[in-house]
């Protein structure tokens, strides 16, 4: 090569290095006024790390059998750690538009793929719809899941809830759960343990949600969502397996299970002395009356001399009692089921403070004072 060619070459590689300075700059200088940028993966950047973004994850379940009082939306907002959700239990008309709405989180092969969520696997229809939204930042560990420890308590708890608060309980077979972003895992599909017996025991007809227990919902919502757990505690340990057995109660085929799972709540939330249902009986009586004259044919429905009362048939359940009326079982157990349900909500709704040391003493000390101060009638 001649001297001009090797004066040339040296040239054209300066001008080549001085160019790649110049453009290094520019972007040094775009990323300090805080200019957005794109890695090779995609991932917002600013200033060299991870812009904060906000993920929305959403559970969809579709609720068979139900319906409100006047068909009216339940709705509920708030926070919980760093999270935000809105939830929505409403009605949601089948056709394109609606069918859009459930969907608006999906992509199209997921869209295509649940056109028929509103169908139960026994045929039956439903335009009930349970949304729940939860939006929370972005971070490691959420860029591919479609659920997080918040989200799924979140869905968990106002399922417990509806259940609470409902005539005959949630009856719902899947959840279907979605991200926006959306990420390499499309969606996924959970499933209780044990669903809802086809033929309920509470009668005929959908559960309803009274919208005057709207407001009643949401608190009991709020409080199971915030709830601190002692898992040493009997107070939290009793309140568990209450609401575990409750919801088990609605999966048993026969009437006489569900009875009977039902009155062991009752006995591990009241009796405290071994063999001693009397007492029991009291002690849910005065919980739930309103006034002092309520308490007495709440206490003779649970223990009585008649042969009818709760505990008399659930010795008979228990001990395999072949001359056990299963009619009778029947029909004694709506008025049961309230009366337990009613007092788990009373206990979820108990004053901070009310069990100090020992659950059994401390909420007998309560269930009194409460009582006393009630008026006669």
């Amino acid at each position: 090569m001649s001297e001009l060619g090797i004066q040339n070459a040296f040239i054209s590689i300066g001008v080549i290095a001085a160019l790649a300075v110049v453009v290094w700059i520019a972007l040094r200088s775009r990323l300090s006024v805080g200019v957005e940028v794109k890695d090779v993966f995609g991932s917002r950047r600013k200033g060299g790390k991870k812009m904060s973004e906000i993920v929305t994850f959403r559970s969809l379940t579709p609720v068979f059998g139900f319906r409100t009082s006047d068909d009216s939306p339940f709705t509920h907002s708030g926070t919980y750690k760093d999270a935000n959700y809105s939830i929505s239990l409403k009605q949601v008309p089948q056709g394109k538009q609606g069918f859009d709405e459930l969907m608006a989180l999906a992509d199209n092969d997921t869209h295509n793929e649940l056109t028929g969520i509103h169908i139960s696997e026994n045929g039956n229809t439903t335009d009930y719809f349970l949304i729940v939204d939860v939006k929370q930042p972005l971070t490691e560990d959420r860029e591919k899941g479609v659920n997080t420890q918040e989200s799924l308590r979140i869905g968990t708890q106002i399922l417990t809830a509806l259940r609470l608060h409902s005539t005959k309980g949630v009856n719902f077979e899947k959840t279907y759960n979605f991200r926006q972003p959306q990420s390499t895992c499309r969606f996924s599909i959970s499933s209780p343990l044990a669903r809802h017996c086809l033929f309920g025991h509470l009668g005929n007809g959908a559960s309803v949600l009274h919208s005057n227990h709207f407001e009643m919902c949401r608190n009991t919502f709020d409080l199971l969502l915030n709830r601190q757990l002692n898992q040493s505690g009997t107070f939290d340990k009793l309140l568990n397996l209450a609401l575990e057995y409750h919801q088990t109660a609605f999966t048993l085929v026969r009437v006489e299970h569900a009875f009977l799972i039902v009155m062991v709540i009752f006995e591990a939330l009241f009796k405290k002395e071994i063999g001693n249902a009397s007492q029991a009986s009291v002690r849910i009586a005065k919980l739930l009356s309103e006034v002092q004259a309520d308490k007495s044919p709440i206490q003779c429905a649970f223990y009585d001399h008649d042969t009818d009362a709760f505990c008399k048939i659930r010795n008979k359940i228990a001990h395999g009692d072949p001359a056990l009326d299963s009619q009778m079982v029947k029909s004694k157990y709506p008025g049961l089921y309230l009366h337990v349900t009613n007092a788990i909500l009373r206990l979820i709704d108990l004053p901070v403070g009310t069990i100090v040391s020992n659950y059994y003493d401390d909420v007998t000390a309560y269930i009194n004072n409460r009582f006393s101060d009630l008026p006669e009638n």
